[in-house]
């Protein structure tokens, strides 16, 4: 029986997946206490869907935001906001929810 190179890409996924939440690796969080050596099970499978769709998801949208304001930059001149506004929009806030949120945090 063949498997294609889709069904292998799924089952590296998968099992790259099932090795992050077997790990018992610690993320640190700045909020995070010294002590606390041991995540319940809700704030790992919050930690392996935030890395496996949110943060996948949220670079495409940062990417995606930029090339939008670089259409709608320039129309938001004239406003009283102005490109700074539009600019909050499209890039810094999808880039802050990706790239500067701890793991697991909604």
């Amino acid at each position: 029986m063949r498997i294609s190179s889709r069904g292998k890409i799924g089952w590296v996924w998968v099992t790259m997946m099932v090795a992050l939440v077997w790990s018992g690796v610690a993320f640190a969080d700045g909020d995070s206490d010294a002590s606390e050596s041991k995540r319940s099970a809700s704030d790992w499978g919050a930690i392996v869907f935030d890395v496996g769709v949110l943060r996948p998801l949220g670079a495409i949208q940062t990417g995606v935001g930029t090339v939008l304001f670089a259409v709608a930059g320039p129309l938001a001149l004239p406003s009283d906001g102005g490109a700074g506004e539009a600019w909050d929009v499209f890039v810094r806030v999808p880039y802050e929810d990706t790239f500067q949120r701890p793991l697991g945090r909604f």
